[in-house]
């Protein structure tokens, strides 16, 4: 694709960003002047669309859920040490939740050949990069793309008779 056709398509997906959140906002509003008599569910409506604003879905079990990416290291090449540290570190993260809490972990990893094009001021430099780049091209080489889903079921309601 040519840069000018990048460039038009990168505006277009702001545009539609754009106007998706200001019908959203409107809408809200909209929806708060119509029923203002309604203290509760005003407080509940601005609430739900703090969440749906933020990415949080609400499940069908009354449980919230989000999804993260994230790029990290190439766990496949790493070392013993390396592996324990991030499980470590993991671990650590995972045992401050709490109850309520579930983590869905994927990777996607998938083999990349794309070298960043470089200028350097000396032919020897130039010959190095050509060497590194012809090296990295070969197709050996993966990039690893990380999602984590996060889910939290409240607690259930307790209701006395």
């Amino acid at each position: 694709m040519a840069a000018g056709g990048h460039r038009k398509s990168i505006a277009f997906f702001i545009t539609l960003g754009a106007c998706l959140v200001a019908l959203a906002v409107a809408l809200q509003v909209g929806w708060v002047v119509l029923n203002w008599r309604t203290g509760v569910l005003l407080v509940l409506g601005v609430l739900f669309f703090i969440l749906i604003i933020s990415g949080v879905v609400l499940n069908k079990n009354g449980s919230f859920q989000t999804t993260f990416r994230y790029r990290g290291p190439d766990l496949d090449s790493s070392t013993e040490s390396e592996l324990v540290s991030t499980c470590a570190r993991l671990n650590n993260i995972v045992r401050r939740l709490g109850s309520g809490w579930a983590l869905y972990f994927d990777a996607v990893r998938r083999e990349t050949t794309a070298y960043p094009r470089s200028r350097f001021p000396d032919s020897i430099s130039s010959l190095i990069d050509e060497e590194r780049r012809a090296s990295f091209e070969s197709g050996e080489h993966f990039e690893s793309t990380y999602y984590c889903t996060l889910i939290w079921m409240p607690p259930p309601m307790s209701c006395s008779r």
